[in-house]
């Protein structure tokens, strides 16, 4: 608990407040009650014991210096104060942060939010809507023009693929479309003007690209079979079998082929018939006819056979040979007279290399028709070397013709890749490409920040409307506050389907609240959040400033009932009221069977004085009159009469004029009911009634009183003999009355 308020500088107007150093000013105690006038300093004191919960000093009080001391011997400054969650106020800032309505238009019955947590979370979403909206037609924005921006330059990238796919493409089975083109168009990057070529480079590359392009040509297979032809020599021309040779077969070739025939056909037989004649084969005839055809002969005969059968096949290869597959125009055209000077010296190779070949093969053929006969070889010798290396020559044009075609096919192949890199290029330059592919990025970058942000704040919107949601369902604990407050069950509050609280009067939606039923649902409200959150009312501190409202002091007993049945538990408990009737319930609640305040309370006076011209306020003694008097008018009476009796000194002569004017307006308006104001002073005072009211209200304004210095004494003493005297013309037994309580 705390105990003493020790000192407490430049917090408003506590300018070098320091606690009363007097016998009768008690520590602070579990009941603490402050009575005072309005702007005496109530509410400051209050808003000094929510900084001490808050932890910290806020604007306007920075700069201000305090001294606190606690009943368990420690204590607190304004350098080490830290939050405190044990202390709860009640006040004007209390009901400013946690009830807000919501301005009826139209005749719509007010609506409200309760809670300082609802209140900001309900600010939060409609700040949350108000962020949403341009968010969302920022994505959709970023959309739209994403999409145009892409529908535009794809259609354009399809148009210039068509166009170069006609130009260099179209011998080509590859597709060169417009993903082609953009991977083109990317490989070349930003800086693709210097992939365009001058009008010099470009003809070069056109004349490439367009040069005749030629099939490559075969090799010529060289007839290897001359190589490996056996020597036609003069030995096997010359060679005939020896032995019992038939001279007339012998003189006869064409004889001797013939009976060499027949004699394939009776060979060992020997006494049988001739199949030819019909006449029979003596033995004599059969064994000439073996001797003439003997085995040598079989064997030289079987030789030239294969020798010949080799000479016939190298010159079907030497004929096939000549057959060639090109000529002049298949040839490029720098290679055209250069292959046909070789197609030439080649066809000469292979006509003079056939025609020996036939005459060998002839003088073979003589030579195995008449075996007998012994020939001359007259055969020039084979020069097969100049079929080959004219071969060599040929085949060596052919590989320069298909090496050309190839260099040929990569350089056009090369030509078509620079200049379709070319037109890419004029083509992203022509489309600005690159610049439409920033701004396609910079949209989705955009649309992407404004998605994610509307995504979070949507999130964080649902978990707003649930809290709030949950914070809605809520308000019976308020009611039941409300009902004890009200003294009926008549008022509530229920939510709505928006997460706000709607005051029913009788069933019926209440419109025109008054000051005093918006004091008492924010007081139902912070009674119900004092043990929010698992916190004990036995372990809390309570400060609360005036929670009946000046314009509506009809429910006087709701609020006592409420506090002395709700907070008698409270670890500690403070309430400022300048409503006397409140304060007298307070107060009778906390005294004992003698009248005397209780020894676990303790109460105090707030006032605002002056010293100099700077006014200030202080904290004191409840006052003997107030403790004794449970009427404020006698209480008014006692301070005017004590001024008369017995003057007052320095800064107590500044709360006189209030006090006068208080009681005066009190007295005036039940003593002449049917007078207006002025009546009723001219009435009373006579001639002096204009020195009592100036004095009255130079004295009791509060922004004359911020400027004035402190009232003429003489002047205070001679108004309350004023008052006195009128009060005992006017009314001389009401006055005796009072002066009897006071003399008490």
């Amino acid at each position: 608990m705390f105990k003493e308020i020790k000192t407490l500088r430049n917090f408003a107007a506590y300018k070098d407040f320091a606690w009363p150093n007097v016998a009768d000013m008690r520590a602070f105690s579990k009941f603490n009650l402050f009575y005072g006038w309005n702007y005496s300093g109530k509410t400051t004191i209050s808003r000094f014991f929510d900084c001490l919960r808050a932890g910290r000093l806020d604007e306007p009080f920075l700069g201000a210096t305090f001294h606190v001391t606690r009943e368990n011997g420690t204590s607190v400054n304004e350098r080490t104060i830290q939050p405190d969650s044990t202390i709860r106020v009640f006040n004007v800032d209390y009901v400013r942060r946690n009830l807000r309505w919501d301005q009826p238009h139209d005749g719509l019955e007010p609506v409200f939010i309760l809670g300082e947590e609802n209140l900001a979370l309900q600010a939060r979403l409609e700040e949350i809507s108000v962020l949403l909206s341009p968010l969302r037609a920022a994505t959709t924005s970023a959309e739209e023009r994403r999409r145009e921006l892409e529908r535009s330059l794809n259609q354009k990238l399809t148009d210039e693929s068509r166009k170069i796919k006609q130009q260099l493409w179209a011998d080509r089975t590859e597709a060169f479309e417009r993903p082609q083109l953009q991977k083109a168009i990317e490989e070349i990057g930003p800086g693709h003007v210097s992939t365009q070529l001058t009008d010099e480079q470009y003809a070069e590359q056109s004349a490439k690209f367009s040069a005749r392009f030629l099939d490559k040509l075969l090799a010529v297979n060289p007839p290897t079979q001359v190589l490996t032809l056996p020597k036609i020599s003069s030995q096997l021309l010359s060679m005939t079998p020896s032995g019992g040779v038939i001279e007339k077969l012998q003189e006869n070739p064409e004889l001797n082929l013939w009976a060499k025939s027949g004699w394939q056909l009776h060979a060992h037989s020997a006494g049988e018939q001739c199949a030819f004649c019909g006449n029979l084969l003596s033995v004599e005839r059969v064994d000439q006819l073996e001797q003439h055809f003997s085995q040598e002969y079989k064997e030289q005969l079987d030789k030239l056979i294969v020798i010949k059968e080799s000479y016939v096949t190298a010159r079907n290869a030497v004929v096939n040979a000549s057959s060639l597959l090109f000529n002049r125009g298949n040839f490029y055209a720098h290679l055209a007279e250069r292959a046909t000077e070789s197609i030439s010296e080649y066809q000469t190779a292979v006509t003079a290399e056939r025609n020996k070949l036939d005459a060998a093969i002839s003088l073979l053929a003589e030579k195995e028709k008449n075996l007998f006969v012994r020939l001359r070889c007259e055969i020039e010798s084979s020069d097969n070397n100049r079929l080959l290396q004219s071969i060599e020559r040929l085949n060596a044009i052919v590989r320069e013709h298909n090496d050309y075609g190839t260099r040929l096919a990569e350089s056009r192949e090369s030509a078509r890749l620079t200049l379709t890199r070319h037109a890419a290029s004029q083509a992203a330059a022509a489309m600005e490409f690159f610049d439409t592919r920033s701004k396609i990025d910079a949209l989705k970058n955009e649309q992407n920040r404004t998605v994610q942000e509307t995504q979070r704040l949507e999130t964080e919107q649902r978990s707003l409307r649930a809290t709030l949601d949950q914070s809605a369902k809520g308000a019976e604990r308020i009611n039941d506050y409300l009902d004890i407050y009200f003294g009926k069950a008549d008022q509530r509050i229920v939510p709505n389907d928006k997460n706000r609280f709607e005051v029913k009067r009788g069933g019926q939606i209440a419109v025109h609240l008054s000051e005093g039923e918006k004091t008492a649902i924010s007081f139902a409200h912070f009674l119900a959040t004092i043990e929010e959150r698992g916190a004990l009312v036995e372990e809390t501190i309570v400060f609360i400033d005036d929670p009946v409202s000046s314009l509506d002091a009809n429910h006087l007993f709701g609020v006592f009932s409420l506090i002395e049945s709700h907070l008698q538990n409270c670890k500690q408990l403070f309430v400022s009221t300048h409503n006397h009737e409140f304060f007298d319930l307070m107060l009778d609640w906390r005294k004992n069977s003698s009248g005397n305040i209780k020894q676990d309370s303790s109460a105090y006076l707030v006032r605002k004085l002056t010293d100099g011209a700077e006014s200030k306020c202080d904290l004191v003694p409840l006052p003997a009159e107030l403790i004794k008097f449970r009427s404020e008018y006698v209480y008014l009476f006692s301070l005017i009469y004590r001024c008369e009796q017995n003057p007052v000194q320095g800064g107590e002569l500044l709360t006189l004029p209030n006090a006068m004017r208080r009681f005066l307006e009190a007295f005036l308006r039940f003593k002449y009911l049917g007078l207006d104001e002025a009546e009723r002073w001219n009435k009373c005072f006579g001639k002096a009634a204009e020195r009592v009211r100036k004095y009255l209200h130079v004295g009791s304004h509060e922004n004359a009183m911020r400027a004035t210095k402190i009232p003429d004494r003489q002047e205070a003493i001679e108004i309350s003999k004023l008052v006195m005297a009128m009060l005992k013309s006017v009314d001389e037994d009401h006055f005796n009355g009072l002066v009897s309580k006071v003399q008490i």
